[in-house]
């Protein structure tokens, strides 16, 4: 089925509520079978919209958005996704880091290099001070900048 009937269907409803959501979420099954990342990306940003930031469900759509980004190629917003979640997790610790990682790549990518020296130095500021990976995120933060 067509993800745009959900969406239709969706607008009987106040956005945000049970049924809409619902409805949505269909809409982004739909979008994610029939390879249309573009809405996948976009639906799946409007549910996480609509969840408590940081929760298994705001994260999961927000993860969804991701790999949507990702099939698009679409750069600038790997990067925004992978921030908005690395916000989520502690800093410093593992999640935080591949996120962030996943970031700095993707700014790369998309020739962002005041986002990715940004993003290496927020790196490098979590590491041991001194250690040899701390001094690697450095080096990339000042490449970039």
């Amino acid at each position: 089925m067509d993800y745009r009937k959900f969406i239709e269907e969706a607008q009987q409803y106040s956005v945000g509520y049970s049924s809409w959501q619902n409805c949505f979420e269909k809409a982004l099954e739909e979008a994610v079978k029939s390879r249309e990342y573009k809405a996948a990306y976009q639906i799946a940003l409007q549910l996480a919209e609509h969840q408590s930031k940081g929760y298994s469900r705001w994260k999961t759509f927000m993860q969804i958005a991701l790999e949507a980004a990702k099939e698009l190629q679409d750069y600038r917003s790997i990067t925004e996704v992978t921030l908005a979640l690395a916000s989520e997790e502690s800093k410093g610790y593992s999640n935080w880091k591949s996120y962030m990682e996943i970031a700095h790549d993707a700014a790369i990518q998309g020739e962002d290099f005041i986002s990715a020296s940004k993003i290496a130095r927020s790196i490098a500021d979590e590491l041991s001070t001194g250690s040899y990976e701390q001094q690697q995120w450095k080096e990339k933060a000042e490449r970039y900048y």
